[in-house]
């Protein structure tokens, strides 16, 4: 097969593949109905408990440690084995 002969085909097909990809005739997407449903009447739906305010967690501070930057065995001193 010729270098002309193929990039024809492969123009051919991209050709063939963008005219089969048309759907504007067929309405494919389904309707969406949102239906709302009740909670089953239990005790943890109808009095839930009731919790006040909970402060988040404080931040916890870094502490460079073991295999850490600038501490031992870390960083660019070739972990302390003594090369």
């Amino acid at each position: 097969m010729s270098r002309g002969s193929r990039s024809a085909a492969i123009v051919g097909l991209f050709l063939a593949a963008a005219m089969g990809c048309k759907t504007d005739k067929m309405d494919v997407k389904v309707p969406h109905v949102e239906e709302f449903t009740e909670p089953p009447h239990e005790d943890r739906f109808d009095n839930p408990q009731e919790q006040g305010y909970k402060a988040p967690r404080p931040k916890k501070e870094f502490k460079p440690g073991m295999g850490g930057p600038g501490g031992p065995g870390g960083g660019m001193t070739g972990g302390g084995q003594g090369f």
